[in-house]
């Protein structure tokens, strides 16, 4: 998992987001982006489905849990697109600031 999604994750649960809210925690941060995404100058939107997934409450409970430094994460297949959603949402806010 990338290091700053990760660190974010964990600083939101940190600061009290529930890790069976963290999708919805997303969902937010994505309605009140001051910002559109856009591709070839067109609006397009971050499929938000991906996370009503059995189980991602434990998903992002496990994803933030300290790991040693020397351990290598892998992305699971299932999990590219949370990520490429976490990290658009995420960056967004970073470019915006």
């Amino acid at each position: 998992m990338p290091s700053h999604i990760r660190s974010y994750v964990a600083r939101a649960i940190r600061d009290g987001v529930s890790y069976h809210a963290m999708h919805e925690h997303f969902a937010d941060l994505y309605r009140d982006l001051p910002a559109i995404f856009v591709l070839d100058e067109d609006e397009v939107f971050p499929d938000m489905d991906v996370f009503e997934v059995p189980n991602i409450a434990y998903w992002f409970r496990d994803s933030a849990k300290p790991m040693p430094d020397d351990l290598v994460l892998r992305l699971g297949i299932e999990s590219r697109p949370w990520f490429q959603v976490m990290a658009s949402i995420l960056r967004a806010y970073r470019d915006v600031e």
